[in-house]
C-alpha cells in the first residue's frame, strides 16, 4: 500500500496518532517541501498536528507571488513559523561586528530592495 511504502522512508520511532510533531528546517524559501512534509507526516500519522515550524533562518524574502514566504506558509498551513534568527539580525550584527564589508552590505541592500519583505526593504532603506 502507499501508506507501507511512504512509512518506510521514516527512521526511528514513530510518534503516536494525534502527537505533536514540530518541524525544524534550516530556511524556508517557497515552503514546498514543507507542505510536502506536512502532507506526508499527516498521511502516516493518524491526527498528526504540528505546532510549530521552527527555522534557523528568515531569509526575508517573498516568493514569487509576492507574499512573505514564512507568513505565507503559516497562512496556508495554520502552522506558526518560528525563526531564530532572521536576515536582518545576521546583517546588522555583521555589520555592528566589522564583518561585513561595505560592497557586500551593499549587494545585501540590493538584494533585500527587490525580493524583502516589507521589513527587510524598511531596512534596507535606512
Amino acid at each position: 500500500s502507499a501508506k507501507a511504502d511512504a512509512a518506510s522512508i521514516l527512521v526511528g520511532h514513530r510518534p503516536a496518532a494525534g502527537a505533536p510533531l514540530a518541524l525544524v528546517d534550516d530556511v524556508l524559501t517557497t515552503g514546498a517541501t514543507k507542505f510536502e512534509a506536512v502532507a506526508l507526516l499527516k498521511q502516516l500519522i493518524e491526527g498528526a498536528r504540528f505546532p510549530v515550524l521552527v527555522i534557523a533562518l528568515d531569509r526575508m524574502e517573498t516568493g514569487p507571488d509576492g507574499r512573505d514566504a514564512c507568513g505565507a506558509f503559516a497562512a496556508d498551513t495554520g502552522i506558526p513559523v518560528a525563526p531564530v534568527v532572521t536576515m536582518t539580525e545576521v546583517l546588522s550584527h555583521l555589520r555592528a561586528t566589522q564583518r561585513l564589508p561595505d560592497a557586500d552590505l551593499a549587494r545585501c541592500r540590493a538584494y533585500l530592495t527587490q525580493f524583502g519583505t516589507p521589513a527587510a526593504k524598511a531596512w534596507a532603506s535606512a
